[in-house]
């Protein structure tokens, strides 16, 4: 039995040097004699996993737990390997077995957190997250599951105040402020000022935490040659991103632009397909760690890196704390400033970031003419169909829940009031969980719209059957302060005209910079009382419904906003002035 337990232990001391695949043969070898060995199939199925073959990972794994059901790791890695595959409700049973049999295991109650997070069984994933947080309250993880489950179950305040609690624990820990950046984004809770120090706070402890220097460059300074330019991303499929970065792809000058995408797309799908084709070199990074994504960057020779991510939960911040190219810029992703010294640009426009807003990023503003944004409509949009016909109103949005502010529902609860009979639709992933939905429809009861006036679907089918909801709908209504772009695209796609509060940070101005590019700044409020009157003199009028839900589809397709040839020649030469710049020595970065 020692002899077994030697080479096991020598195996895995081979990996630990980066000699897995050696490790993974000798553990092999040891099968003909061992088969029945619970503890060498699960060593296998740790190397299996850590190398990326999830199949022959979870094969060992099963292996391993039926042949000692008594290990709680070995149902919690099984558990982990089957949430990473996308099995996430087999995953829980595998972690409610491990907790089962150790009810302290911090990595069984994570991955229980996570799992059901998956199934949106929220509840139980904020019960398994404040598990984490009292097995290990210095591991930032469990504290983050908690806020998620919160966060997605529309309790956002409660997940900003269980960050907030977390960073009282670990200051200035960059995983929690990153998290907690995000939420206050699109949930308030902040003032502007608060937020920048928060983002200053957290670029400087992401920089202590990669232990980030200086990097030099040798790239040709020539600053009129063909440059590299790379993509950061891990929604390189269906979603927000895809619409508003394919026109570019498309559209990019390949004789003064090579686009490189590296994704992190942990499911990629049609979607991911479509993109890659439209790419000069495609990088699966989604197994990579981040020091090995800035290594093949160097390779690659990459002059000007775009990410799309930025402080999103998941993104690949660290691949641009640790500069991975001479000129490092944030785009899409995400609403604020990074608080990087190593990032030296953001794409933006005169709305979303007007005179003075300089002071609240530590990127260099570039603005773009118009809007910041380009939307590639989707080839599978259905048909407009006529208004309804019916006296009542349908508002509606279909904004993550992250986005339903407690300002937000306040709000449109004082617009269903004043219009008798109007009704609500809400529609997002999230109300795949009955509890959410009854937590939300008290919340309205208590705000005195009751019944059946307020409807939470959902998000289910395709990407058609999703735009296609919007037939139903009268009036979509923008979340603040985290304002929508791909929600604002879609609803006026599919005929809907949209009202949006311009508030005073980037994340609450992105549906004004659509509206502003598309000629109706008359659907862009200032103010609560102006979001309201909007809405409700829209509502009162069905001739005024009725003209744009003929026109619209055709007055955005024939904007700036949908010329995508057009757009990629601002944002190009927006590129060769940052490589202008740095080639010239005029900026430091």
């Amino acid at each position: 039995m020692s002899n077994i337990q030697d080479s096991i232990r020598n195996a895995m001391a081979m990996a630990q040097v980066g000699r897995i695949g050696e490790a993974i043969s000798s553990l092999r070898s040891l099968l003909t004699t061992h088969g029945n060995d619970a503890t060498l199939h699960h060593s296998l199925g740790l190397l299996q996993f850590q190398s990326g073959s999830l199949e022959q990972a979870l094969f060992h794994f099963d292996k391993a737990r039926h042949l000692d059901d008594s290990s709680s790791d070995m149902h919690s890695d099984y558990g982990t390997a089957l949430n990473v595959s996308g099995r996430a409700e087999e995953a829980v049973d595998a972690f409610r077995r491990a907790v089962e049999l150790n009810p302290r295991s911090f990595p069984a109650q994570l991955g229980l957190s996570s799992a059901l997070i998956g199934i949106s069984d929220f509840d139980g994933a904020v019960e398994a997250g404040r598990a984490t947080t009292e097995i290990a309250r210095e591991r930032p993880e469990g504290w983050v599951n908690l806020s998620l489950a919160l966060l997605r179950s529309g309790r956002g305040g409660e997940a900003i105040a269980t960050l907030r609690e977390s960073l009282e624990v670990m200051p200035e820990q960059p995983l929690l402020l990153c998290n907690l950046c995000s939420a206050l984004n699109v949930q308030g809770g902040a003032s502007p000022d608060e937020l920048f120090r928060l983002h200053e706070t957290l670029g400087r402890s992401l920089h202590a935490a990669y232990n980030a220097g200086f990097r030099s460059f040798n790239n040709d300074p020539n600053p009129d040659r063909t440059l590299n330019v790379a993509y950061l991303s891990n929604d390189f499929r269906e979603g927000p991103i895809a619409g508003l970065i394919e026109p570019i792809l498309a559209n990019h000058d390949k004789t003064r632009f090579r686009s490189f995408c590296y994704s992190g797309t942990a499911q990629p799908d049609s979607t991911t397909h479509r993109l890659r084709l439209l790419s000069f070199l495609w990088r699966d990074v989604s197994r990579l760690g981040e020091g090995q994504i800035v290594q093949q960057m160097m390779a690659d020779r990459i002059d000007i890196l775009v990410d799309l991510g930025g402080h999103t939960p998941g993104s690949r911040t660290g691949v641009l704390t640790m500069r991975s190219a001479p000129v490092q810029v944030a785009w899409l992703g995400y609403p604020n400033t990074l608080g990087m010294k190593a990032v030296g640009h953001r794409i933006v426009d005169s709305v979303v970031c007007p005179d003075g807003a300089e002071a609240r990023f530590t990127e260099k503003l570039t603005r773009l003419p118009g809007s910041y944004l380009c939307y590639a409509p989707s080839a599978d949009a259905p048909p407009i169909e006529a208004a309804t016909g019916n006296d009542a109103v349908t508002f509606a949005s279909f904004a993550p829940i992250q986005r339903l502010s407690d300002p937000v529902i306040d709000t449109w609860a004082a617009i269903l009031r004043g219009i008798p009979g109007s009704r609500l639709v809400l529609k997002n992933a999230s109300f795949a969980d009955d509890a959410t939905v009854r937590r939300l429809r008290a919340r309205f009861d208590g705000l005195g719209v009751t019944g059946d006036r307020v409807e939470c679907r959902p998000r289910d089918g395709s990407y058609t059957v999703h735009l296609a909801a919007y037939s139903g709908i009268d009036i979509a209504l923008d979340t603040f302060p985290g304002a929508g772009a791909a929600t604002t695209f879609e609803a006026l796609d599919m005929g809907v005209p949209v009202v949006t509060l311009a508030g005073d940070t980037f994340a609450s101005r992105a549906g004004a910079s659509i509206l502003t590019a598309l000629g109706m700044p008359e659907l862009i409020a200032n103010s609560t009382g102006d979001y309201i009157r909007i809405a409700t003199e829209l509502a009162n009028n069905p001739a005024r419904r009725g003209s744009l839900r003929t026109s619209l589809r055709a007055q955005l397709r024939n904007s700036p906003l949908c010329d995508g040839a057009a757009f990629t020649k601002k944002l190009e030469a927006a590129y060769r002035d940052m490589w202008k710049a740095w080639a010239s020595n005029l900026l430091y970065m």
